[in-house]
């Protein structure tokens, strides 16, 4: 109604009733018409003038709502494509921090076994080390009586030799008599004793060395278990620097999303509010516009010929 109290204002050297105007001229356009039957041309033109510029500045209303419309759905367009790319990115990085959790998880598992390993395998070598110990202690008495044993032994073999020698005897030894037999027999077990002696001193050194080669490869068993723990520990921490990275990427990205899906509400907010204001102003504007139409229509039907 803002156009007619500006259509009002201008044709003010007519002398008619503004509210009568008003009403006359939307309520009922024809009688609004009539009233200028007989005005003078001038006069007519004026009105249809200015009906005229109320039509062009109702359409440029209209534009104007239709535009702020427009731009609003090509920001709410742009808005609804950000939140889909933040979604995607979201979604993407989430799942990428997924996974590095769950390979943290798993190297956690893989290390834990790797210490449980490394403690089965020390309690292992140092049972060994025991046993290397217990036969180095073994070997060391063991061979020390066996070479004491062995000496004595040769000695007695050299006095059995002098004993069944013809010649060369001590006085005392000559007054003896040999049984041959009974001096082989000894001899025998001499030779028997330093056998077993010797079998002896071998069955400790095959012990030792035995004990020893246990210990040695317990011993290597040991290192690698104790590399591959290290080695699993240096890539949990390497997981767990691509955990933290991965974690701050997807806050990021969460943070992102959200703030591109308020910004879209928002858009979505001010979209409607523009469709409400077109769909509005653009019925107002139609309506108004047909109804001064007629009414311009109706007016230049009342000017004389020559006047069109």
């Amino acid at each position: 109604m803002f156009l007619i109290s500006l259509l009002l204002a201008t044709v003010s050297s007519i002398s008619l009733d503004k509210s009568s105007m008003m009403t006359k001229l939307f309520q009922n356009p024809r009688a609004f018409a009539d009233t200028f039957q007989n005005a003078k041309p001038s006069e007519i033109n004026a009105v249809i003038e200015m009906i005229v510029g109320l039509i062009a500045a109702g359409n440029k209303e209209k534009e104007t709502a239709i535009a702020a419309f427009n731009d609003a759905e090509a920001a709410f367009d742009d808005a609804d494509l950000a939140e889909t790319t933040a979604m995607k990115a979201e979604w993407q990085l989430v799942g990428h921090y997924n996974v590095t959790k769950e390979t943290v998880q798993n190297q956690q598992l893989v290390l834990a076994n790797d210490e449980q390993l490394e403690a089965s395998l020390l309690m292992k070598l140092n049972g060994l080390k025991k046993v290397q110990e217990d036969a180095q202690l073994d070997f060391d008495m063991g061979i020390q009586q066996i070479d004491a044993e062995k000496d004595q032994l040769e000695g007695i073999k050299k006095i059995l030799k002098k004993m069944a020698g013809k010649t060369d005897r001590r006085r005392l030894l000559a007054m003896v008599k040999i049984d041959p037999d009974a001096l082989e027999a000894v001899s025998g077990i001499v030779e028997g004793l330093l056998m077993n002696g010797e079998d002896e001193r071998r069955s400790l050194t095959e012990t030792l060395k035995t004990a020893k080669d246990n210990t040695d490869g317990a011993q290597g068993q040991y290192d690698e278990a104790v590399r591959t723990k290290i080695d699993a520990a240096d890539k949990l921490s390497r997981d767990k620097a691509a955990q933290d990275t991965a974690k701050e990427e997807a806050d990021a990205a969460t943070k992102a999303y959200l703030e591109a899906k308020n910004d879209k509400d928002e858009k979505k907010s001010i979209l409607e509010k523009e469709r409400t204001t077109k769909t509005e102003i653009s019925s107002r504007v139609d309506t108004e516009n047909g109804t001064l139409d007629s009414v311009n229509q109706m007016l230049r039907e009342l000017l004389p010929k020559k006047s069109n």
